[in-house]
């Protein structure tokens, strides 16, 4: 299982089924990543695309990364 992020109450979820696991955690604290803004929002899985591509055309930026899932939805994204 890899994640960029878990909630606490689903990293107790997955400690259940996993065995030795490895958990590598960065300090928020320390992490500082200058003029990097991040998006979430949280949508019912047939609106996710049109978000995006409206996200996409509404901001200004020179480069992005989104991360997917999915291959398919990667594929999409293309």
């Amino acid at each position: 299982m890899l994640s960029a992020t878990l909630s606490e109450q689903r990293m107790r979820e997955c400690a259940r089924y996993m065995v030795n696991p490895t958990k590598v955690a960065i300090d928020e604290g320390k992490l500082v990543l200058t003029g990097l803004t991040q998006y979430y929002v949280r949508l019912p899985e047939d609106r996710k695309f049109d978000k995006l591509v409206l996200l996409l055309d509404a901001l200004a930026f020179n480069q992005v990364i989104i991360f997917t899932n999915r291959v398919d939805r990667a594929k999409k994204l293309v």
